[in-house]
């Protein structure tokens, strides 16, 4: 137990590290030269004013939910949401066709009953290429999706063509990543903004760059800069022993869809913190040292990814004095005598594996900072996600890791439905 929990608790020392690591790889990455990360441009050159108004609408597909969203843009860097439609992804439809995803998005849009020629940005929010503003090919699925006939094919073209196919008079104008719609969410309401990152079922962030630093390909920039997309959450993919690994890393890799990539993600997101939990949870069963009684024939000790990161939540908020909270949570898993040793063991494990999470942000937002230079001091980092925005003392943990850096200069704000939000925006026309 006090083994893992050293390798969680980041130290200073590897955060520098993981920090330079990642500098390194962002420099080959915009030369083009073999990197962890793709360093991809997104033709999305400024920030907004803040003083943008009109009407424009968003698709966002982050990953386990889908939302059409119709904005005004009111200026003062204000937005009201006219209509929303909102829906879990279906799980079957994670692994099954491309006329199954994208016309499941399309019904979504549908369903929002936009005006015609209402402008839509198209949040897509997974490894890309994009080429235009509005022209983006899926690389590779990630945060579980393996749906056929999706990966080289261009994503806004298998989207018009499920909303041709509904009869729906949108266009799609601009394709984003969700950081980058970030990115410029926060900016509509804090234009000093440079760094968007997303925290919840993955993990990622884009920042701006100057495009004399970008030699891998042209791109057209009228203002000497562009926003790019990370892809961070491969960070360690060429190199994993950069990375503070736990034995249950090693054993979760294999047994996801992307086996042997986003290796730093499957550390850091929501969508593995909970299993991550489970795994290190079942060691200690099995060497009796916790739910010693239990005779382990119930789904917590069987079913891989039953632990949503949702319970790392609740358990690690549990302040009462007999952790009653996660009692509940081990009855539901059929749990139901555990004692109170039990119970403060699982608060420990969940405790050190989002602490984890929290280090591995400070110090990718660090290698940012240093990689933008002096320029950017002070700038705004905006963030969305459910993991930074709900998970208990995460944003804390971030802001003391970055201090323990030398990082007091960074102001991390939230962009609440950022990446919804910045589609719509870069849609309207204000950043493209």
């Amino acid at each position: 137990m006090d083994s893992y929990e050293t390798i969680c608790n980041v130290s200073l020392e590897r955060m520098k590290e993981i920090s330079a690591y990642i500098q390194d790889q962002m420099d080959k990455g915009l030369k083009g030269e073999k990197s962890d990360l793709k360093m991809l441009v997104s033709f999305v050159d400024d920030v907004c004013t803040g003083k943008e108004q009109g009407f424009a609408m968003a698709l966002d597909m982050g990953g386990s939910n889908v939302r059409a969203t119709v904005y005004e843009l009111k200026g003062n860097g204000v937005v009201e949401v006219i209509k929303e439609v909102k829906h879990a992804f279906p799980p079957a439809f994670m692994s099954g066709t491309a006329e199954q995803v994208f016309g499941f998005l399309a019904d979504c849009i549908v369903e929002s009953n936009p005006q015609p020629g209402t402008k839509l940005g198209f949040t897509f929010s997974f490894p890309s290429k994009q080429t235009a503003i509005n022209h983006s090919t899926l690389v590779e699925w990630t945060k579980g999706f393996s749906a056929s006939g999706c990966v080289g094919e261009d994503s806004v073209h298998l989207l018009e063509k499920a909303l041709a196919a509904r009869n729906c008079p949108i266009t799609v104008t601009a394709i984003c990543n969700d950081t980058v719609g970030t990115l410029i969410s926060r900016s509509y309401s804090d234009p000093n903004t440079a760094v968007g990152i997303i925290l919840g079922t993955g993990c990622n962030a884009a920042y701006m760059e100057n495009t004399a630093r970008i030699t891998k390909c042209t791109t057209n920039s009228t203002t000497g800069k562009m926003i790019i997309n990370m892809e961070c959450g491969a960070i360690g993919d060429n190199n994993p022993s950069i990375l503070p690994l736990l034995p249950f890393d090693v054993t979760i890799d294999p047994l996801t869809p992307n086996a042997g990539r986003q290796h730093l993600e499957k550390m850091m997101s929501g969508f593995y913190l909970g299993e991550l939990s489970r795994m290190w949870a079942v060691e200690l069963w099995q060497k009796k040292q916790l739910f010693v009684s239990h005779p382990g024939n119930c789904p917590f000790f069987t079913t891989f990814m039953s632990f949503d990161s949702k319970y790392c939540s609740v358990i690690l908020g549990d302040t009462s004095s007999s952790l009653a909270e996660i009692d509940r949570i081990l009855t539901q898993f059929e749990i139901p005598q555990s004692s109170l040793e039990d119970r403060r063991c699982l608060q420990r494990i969940v405790n050190s594996i989002v602490r984890r999470s929290s280090r591995l942000m400070a110090s990718f937002v660090h290698a940012i900072y240093t990689h933008m230079g002096d320029a950017y001091k002070g700038r705004t980092v905006g963030v969305d996600g459910s993991v930074y925005k709900y998970m208990p003392y995460y944003q804390n943990w971030v802001r003391e890791a970055l201090e323990e850096l030398g990082r007091k200069d960074i102001d991390i704000g939230l962009a609440d439905d950022g990446s919804s939000i910045g589609a719509a925006l870069i849609a309207f026309g204000v950043c493209a």
